[in-house]
């Protein structure tokens, strides 16, 4: 089923005639289901994980001359534009395809420092299987990099566009022709061994942030910090590939609930317990998640953005009704406006929707 199914896609190619005006719109209707729908659905039935999710690529305004499909960890970044995910990458002239680990490429201007980044990533893999090769995709667009449409225009495929990024972008991958293309069985075996490189990456690769030690860390007292004076506002660190954020600084942490003095923000009457250290026991939450650290030039995990919250409190805002959720934004969102919108740019209905779902 799968062999036919990327067979099928094959005989569409080459893909830039897609977007020729008389290239029949049956053929276009039929690129995007199968690249949509009957692809992804068939990978993600062989996968067989909730851990991840599949996603086809076809069209972004015009059709794309690299159509593909990737297969996203929900754990990590794995976005397209900057995280690490597998991805099925078919050749410009539908000639062929790749099952690679490619790193987002979307953020990158040149292609040093797009291979600095890959190279880092490549560290920690080793495939016992040698037809999966940390190189750079030799297939995926043609040899002179230019291909010429029907009515004669050229397209150049240069170190700034996206199906050129694509090649360098990969960490570990596959090629495979259209005349050298697995059965159904060896092309599943293929992808699942690629899942399991993936997922030995992330092991190795992606930092845990581990939220229970985050919240027990013993804190402990450190110099007041005025948030509302703060002077040196810090620029986000730069981020391991696969993750969202940095670890949580526990320095940061404990100067926020100082600044509270160990009292629930959401309301300062509610009580919990004493801790070891004399303290009584509170959590921090950041109000912009730290999900969203790369959306900010300012550090999100910063003293005035976490909060000193009851447990109860804390998993309220994470669980409870939207209605509720959106409650509780607004009540301490109001307590530090003016630090959202001066340091952060951040509206009230910004940071809602952070808590939408």
């Amino acid at each position: 089923m799968l062999h036919d199914l990327l067979k099928e896609c094959l005989s569409l190619g080459p893909f830039p005639e897609l977007n020729q005006p008389d290239c029949p719109k049956a053929t276009q209707d039929k690129l995007k289901k199968l690249i949509t729908e009957y692809i992804p659905q068939e990978i993600q039935s062989i996968i067989n994980d909730n851990y991840y999710f599949v996603k086809g690529r076809a069209k972004q305004g015009k059709w794309a001359h690299v159509p593909w499909i990737g297969i996203h960890n929900k754990n990590i970044n794995s976005e397209a534009q900057r995280g690490v995910y597998i991805a099925i990458l078919f050749n410009v002239l539908g000639d062929g395809f790749s099952f690679s680990l490619q790193h987002g490429s979307e953020f990158f201007t040149n292609y040093k420092s797009l291979t600095s980044r890959v190279n880092k990533c490549k560290k920690n893999i080793e495939a016992a299987d040698h037809s999966f090769k940390k190189q750079f995709l030799k297939r995926l667009i043609p040899k002179s990099r230019t291909y010429i449409f029907n009515n004669y225009k050229a397209v150049r495929y240069n170190s700034g566009s996206r199906p050129y990024k694509y090649t360098l972008a990969n960490i570990i991958g596959k090629e495979y022709t259209i005349d050298w293309l697995p059965s159904s069985s060896d092309l599943k075996r293929d992808l699942l061994y690629m899942l399991k490189i993936y997922s030995d990456w992330i092991t190795l690769s992606v930092p845990i942030d581990d939220d229970e030690s985050y919240q027990n860390y013993k804190n402990l007292k450190i110099e007041l910090v005025e948030i509302w004076e703060h002077e040196k506002k810090q620029a986000p660190k730069k981020l391991k590939p696969g993750t969202y954020a940095p670890i949580r600084s526990q320095k940061a942490g404990s100067k926020a609930l100082q600044n509270a003095n160990y009292l629930c923000e959401f309301n300062n009457k509610h009580k919990t317990f004493f801790a070891s250290n004399n303290i009584q026991y509170m959590e921090k939450h950041h109000l912009i998640p730290m999900k969203y650290y790369l959306d900010y030039k300012i550090d999100v995990d910063e003293p005035y953005n976490i909060y000193s919250l009851c447990p109860n409190c804390r998993k309220m805002i994470q669980n409870s009704k939207k209605k509720e959720r959106y409650q509780m934004v607004e009540h301490m969102y109001n307590l530090r406006e003016d630090i959202f919108l001066d340091i952060y740019g951040a509206t009230l209905e910004k940071v809602k929707r952070y808590y939408s779902k």
